[in-house]
């Protein structure tokens, strides 16, 4: 079994962890936290004839698709591979800027995860 790579970063007085598991070349991750953890949306996306095609799946009344689609899209271009994103993060009573605070945590783990990835075209 490979082995997982777990980032994690507290927002807002809650963690928020970012874990993969290598797939052969592919990757499936989990995107959690905040002070319920939860399944909001599933997004796969895969590297094909040099482009991304992604397909999700949102729960009913959630948003968690937001970062699920943006990991899994950027993931697949940077490492030109398959990738599954299961993503729940929530926090009660966000404001816009706390919103806004949380998304800025969720691009600075997806830079620091294609960092360590050492995905090809995450090099440039």
């Amino acid at each position: 079994m490979s082995e997982w790579i777990t980032l994690e970063q507290s927002f807002l007085g809650y963690p928020l962890s970012v874990r993969v598991c290598p797939l052969g070349a592919d990757y499936a991750v989990i995107i959690s936290g905040g002070c319920r953890p939860h399944v909001g949306s599933v997004t796969a996306a895969y590297w094909e004839n040099g482009a991304v095609r992604c397909e999700t799946s949102v729960r009913q009344g959630h948003h968690d698709d937001v970062v699920s689609k943006r990991f899994a899209q950027e993931l697949a271009q940077a490492c030109q591979c398959s990738v599954s994103v299961n993503c729940g993060i929530h926090y009660d009573d966000l404001s816009k800027a706390d919103l806004a605070c949380v998304l800025a945590g969720t691009e600075e783990l997806l830079a620091r995860l294609i960092g360590l990835l050492a995905c090809p075209a995450g090099d440039s």
